[in-house]
């Protein structure tokens, strides 16, 4: 049972936009079961009175308990719901605020939300848009009009003198006894289905292609790319893999990343490429990199990589922008605005926006290679250093955690982040109040994506995945 929020007051304020994702730089639109983190509090993105112009703004202050919003549905390719909770909420919705019985239609409601006030999601709520189909989108708007600050308590009252003692009354009769509880974690409809994969009480482990390294998932299913065995495993529900050959005489997948409606797939040194839902690698394009593409992100329109060479701006019509000012970055993450690259020569990560203009660099560890974005915080895999830093990207201040030896890359599981630690054969788990715990998986875990309701890890030198329930 959650224990209740702390008295607060409300304070009204003039209706001001934080969010539209038609707006270039906001993030773009919300695809299906994908959750959307938007920063609520401090210094944040605002659309000014000419529904154009995003500037960074000051609406509702650090520390407020509440929002009210007013949120609209633009345009979802499906029908569907939309559900608004706090940042640090995890699993799938239970509970909607606004229902689109067809898709076009644009749909508002007043929404009342708890916000945060400590740990990684402090300031953050949650945006999730549930389509009829995995490649369901949808805009959406929200507009602030008020927020709750926590109220002071008021000055303790004198004790009362205590009332005089009762006498024992008799002892009632016995009450019927209560109905069986289940035996089993499945629903009667589940257990009639046989859907024992919903069952995820323990770490499991699968077979899949030779030196698994890059993943992502679909919303769906789980894709694992086989560097060696230049394949594709696609993993079903219930843990069987698919293979998949790579297609267009591309090989080694080495980053992998989905957009919503196909996964870009960056090859070793030779290839990039895209890879539909009907499990067919597609046609490649040119590399434009030094090296394997060890980084790629999406930004909701275009598709950048990195690989010991320059920043690669892919568009979807295949037409690449090299940006060479940036440093020959490993990893690249995109934070709803900027890019950031992770360069290990430097031990830094850099600000870049979408235009390629770096705007700043921050010190991190030593040989910086993943990173995952959490809505305010950058967390970064210090692979030469064992420790993972996390940037805060309004005051770029550093906090830096040891992990295990050779952190690889970083998953963010909608409260905590999950670290694959390429050289001691074990996951760590990060937990939002800084806690950790090690989890031991297969031998050289390298990728790793969350998919709801499980980590997934890949690990390289066992030709395995392993699954672990985040509870």
């Amino acid at each position: 049972m959650r224990a209740a929020s702390p008295a607060s007051s409300l304070v009204a304020i003039a209706p001001v936009r934080v969010l539209d994702t038609r707006l270039p730089g906001l993030g773009g639109a919300i695809s299906s079961a994908t959750p959307r983190d938007l920063d609520v509090t401090g210094t944040i993105p605002t659309v000014a009175a000419d529904g154009q112009t995003v500037t960074n703004a000051l609406v509702v202050p650090d520390g407020a308990t509440a929002i009210v919003a007013n949120v609209t549905i633009v345009g979802p390719t499906t029908p569907g719901f939309v559900a608004v909770r706090p940042g640090s909420a995890t699993g799938a919705p239970t509970t909607s605020n606004i229902n689109a019985t067809a898709s076009g239609v644009i749909i508002p409601n007043a929404v009342t939300v708890e916000v945060p006030t400590a740990g990684a999601d402090a300031g953050i709520i949650e945006l999730w848009y549930q389509g009829t189909s995995a490649t369901a989108r949808t805009d959406l708007l929200v507009d602030i009009v008020g927020y709750y600050t926590a109220g002071a308590a008021g000055p303790k009252g004198d004790r009362g003198d205590p009332g005089p003692t009762g006498a024992t009354g008799a002892t009632g009769p016995a009450g019927p006894q209560g109905d069986p509880g289940p035996l089993l974690p499945l629903t009667d409809t589940q257990l009639g289905m046989l859907r024992w994969d919903l069952v995820l009480t323990a770490t499991k482990t699968y077979p899949v292609g030779d030196q698994p390294f890059a993943m992502a998932f679909d919303g769906a299913n789980v894709w694992v790319g086989n560097y060696a065995a230049s394949s594709f495993s696609k993993i079903l529900p219930s843990g069987r893999a698919v293979t998949i050959p790579v297609g267009g005489g591309a090989a080694g997948p080495y980053s992998m990343i989905f957009t919503g409606s196909d996964i870009k797939v960056g090859y070793d040194s030779s290839s990039f490429g895209t890879l539909n839902h009907t499990g067919t690698a597609g046609p490649t394009n040119a590399a434009y990199v030094t090296g394997p593409h060890t980084g790629i992100a999406f930004d909701g329109t275009d598709t950048w990589t990195t690989g010991g060479g320059p920043l690669v701006q892919r568009q979807p019509g295949g037409a690449a922008t090299l940006y060479p000012a940036v440093c020959a970055g490993y990893g690249v993450v995109f934070d709803g605005t900027d890019l950031w690259v992770s360069c290990p020569a430097a031990n830094n990560v850099t600000r870049v926006s979408t235009a390629g203009i770096v705007q700043n660099s921050v010190e991190v560890g030593a040989g910086p290679r993943g990173m995952a974005y959490t809505g305010r915080y950058l967390w970064v895999a210090n692979f030469a250093g064992d420790t993972v830093s996390r940037v805060d990207t309004q005051t770029t201040a550093v906090t830096t955690f040891a992990v295990g030896d050779g952190p690889q890359a970083i998953a963010y599981d909608g409260s905590g982040v999950w670290v694959t630690n390429f050289n001691s054969n074990n996951v760590t788990h990060i937990r939002a109040d800084g806690t950790q715990e090690t989890i031991p998986v297969g031998t050289a875990p390298a990728g790793i994506v969350f998919d709801g309701r499980s980590v997934w890890v890949a690990n390289s030198g066992s030709d395995t995945v392993t699954r672990i329930p985040v509870t």
